[in-house]
């Protein structure tokens, strides 16, 4: 009778989770019917403002090209600058403390270009700074601790960095890579940046002066694809590599624990059809919450985009209301007004555009994870850098006294958040610097014989 009444429990979790995937409704924004998106980006700090790449009418890349932007949280776009900033393939990414500052980098649909250009005025005038040639490698990252720092990349698979918000340049010889694919820094940590493209995936702990090799590609035509770093814990990494034949039994995603020494595949939901994995978006909030999107083939229309809701160990589908032809090629996330963006290219099929959706997981309470945590441990503070409010999680395995301050650049204590007995399991403890200046500040917490302190930075 008991093993009855369990097994009629995992049946009624299993249907709701069924009929929950199949209650997420996307929509098609207006002003992007047509349209094939390479990439968006949201101003996280105004997320009524967002931009995205792409092109119109793929048949006549040369004549449609388009940048989009739309201000009122992405249910209207509007073409903005120049023919020509057109691309299938390519990266944007604004500036966190001023909407007005982007960067792209883009391949001008042919094989032997890729441009990377800013604009400090929303777009109405831009700056080319650098032009590859070859290998393209179309990626730009901004330091997430610190955003004057941007790392570009192009053909032949150059890395260029900046950090004086694109006044000057430096090139990185020691992280040129064939056909780059993927870059990412930890948020928890701005010294370490993943790579990943075709010749291996890789790691850097002094911003990009020096690398080290964490795994070489087994398939050297396909290579290495998308990275997410878990933003509150540096030693959780996810990566992708693809496949577009479904005899090849290595792709998915995969997932490492300690820093990307080591990885286990987490495909668990996902088909092989589902494998030739386009993007992958970790939701900050809730750092377990993921969106996969990948390609189906011609004759086989499926589901294109998939949620995790455990930190990749079980996928579901997630596309109710989208193409079931093409590939999803761009994910981004307003993570102040929990939305979802979506970017589908659907080849000859109708219906590629830009996608909404409002029902994101909403971010865990009591902090990251859930559960009794098995050891002590401060969280990166999120947002990061913010204005003027944040908030710092931190877990503790048993019951414990907390002492939680806040500490400018001279040491003084500028504030305490915690101090009193704390039950075991995660918190949060929020923390508004509106009476404070802009600058670095850092958190320290002393939990029984557990002592750390992290940085974080105000700025207004």
């Amino acid at each position: 009778m008991k093993a009855r009444l369990i097994l009629i429990d995992v049946l009624l979790m299993l249907l709701a989770n069924e009929l929950y995937s199949q209650s997420i409704s996307w929509r098609l924004a207006a002003g992007t019917t047509g349209f094939y998106p390479a990439a968006i980006d949201v101003y996280q700090k105004t997320p009524d403002t967002l931009y995205a790449i792409g092109f119109l009418q793929p048949s006549t890349y040369t004549t449609m090209n388009r940048c989009l932007i739309s201000t009122d949280r992405g249910e209207d776009w509007d073409s903005t600058w120049a023919p020509g900033m057109g691309t299938d393939y390519g990266a944007i990414k604004i500036d966190p403390t001023d909407s007005r500052t982007i960067y792209t980098s883009m391949i001008s649909f042919t094989i032997e270009s890729n441009d990377v250009n800013m604009t400090t005025d929303g777009g109405q005038t831009w700056l080319p700074l650098f032009s590859g040639r070859g290998n393209p490698s179309p990626l730009i990252i901004i330091d997430p601790v610190n955003p004057r720092i941007v790392y570009a990349a192009q053909g032949p698979g150059i890395l260029h960095r900046t950090s004086d918000r694109g006044q000057s340049w430096v090139e990185l010889p020691n992280m040129a890579a064939t056909d780059m694919m993927a870059l990412d820094i930890s948020s928890a940590n701005d010294s370490i940046l993943f790579q990943a493209g075709i010749g291996g995936f890789y790691k850097s702990t002094d911003m990009g002066q020096s690398r080290i090799t964490l795994q070489t590609s087994s398939d050297t035509l396909l290579g290495w694809r998308q990275i997410v770093s878990e933003p509150m814990d540096p030693q959780i990494v996810y990566a992708t590599f693809p496949s577009v034949d479904d005899s090849i039994d290595i792709a998915g995603v995969y997932k490492s624990t300690d820093g990307g020494a080591s990885w286990v595949r987490k495909n668990i939901g996902l088909g092989r059809y589902n494998r030739d994995i386009f993007c992958l978006a970790l939701n900050p909030k809730n750092p377990k919450e993921l969106f996969l999107g990948s390609s189906t083939p011609t004759l086989n229309p499926d589901t294109l985009l998939f949620h995790s809701t455990d930190g990749g160990e079980h996928w579901e589908a997630y596309g109710n209301g989208l193409p079931v032809h093409g590939h999803i090629q761009a994910i981004a996330l307003d993570t102040l007004d929990d939305r979802v963006y979506i970017g589908v290219e659907t080849g000859a099929y109708p219906g590629a555009g830009i996608y909404i959706n409002d029902l994101v997981t909403a971010s865990v309470s009591g902090g990251p994870g859930a559960g009794k945590p098995f050891e002590f441990h401060l969280y990166q503070n999120y947002p990061n850098p913010f204005n003027p409010a944040t908030v710092i999680n931190y877990g503790i395995p048993h019951r414990s006294r907390v002492r939680l301050q806040i500490f400018n650049v001279l040491g003084e204590s500028v504030e305490t958040l915690v101090d009193e007995e704390k039950e075991p399991g995660n918190h949060a403890a929020p923390w508004n610097a509106s009476r404070l200046s802009s600058g670095v500040y850092f958190y320290k917490i002393i939990a029984g014989n557990f002592v750390q302190t992290r940085k974080m930075v105000l700025i207004k």
